[in-house]
């Protein structure tokens, strides 16, 4: 698994080219630091997009696939409560349950 593979490499970080249809291209560096693949990712956005993101990645020999979840801006300050105090916590959750299965 990729917590094998992370475990066995000094130093490594984690490039993200990142080419908009419209705009510049640009790259993140982040480490891999992180128990997995999707952890690492988590933490690009974390640190450099800054966008609350929750990230599942699940893979067998024949398939892989993955699950990627974002914030949108929120429109007024009881929108944000809702979201912050009710929809982020269960989706966050909700990742947690697909990781673990």
């Amino acid at each position: 698994d990729s917590s094998t593979v992370l475990a066995a490499l000094v130093n490594p970080v984690l490039f993200i080219n990142i080419e908009p249809e419209h705009g510049e291209r640009y790259q993140g560096i982040v480490p891999l630091d992180q128990a997995n693949l999707a952890g690492c990712l988590m933490q690009y956005y974390d640190l450099s997009a800054q966008i609350p993101t929750r990230i599942v990645l699940a893979s067998t020999a024949q398939r892989s696939g993955g699950l990627l979840i974002q914030l949108l801006p929120r429109h007024d300050e009881e929108e944000q409560k809702l979201v912050d105090e009710d929809l982020w916590p269960r989706l966050t959750m909700l990742t947690e349950t697909l990781k673990s299965e």
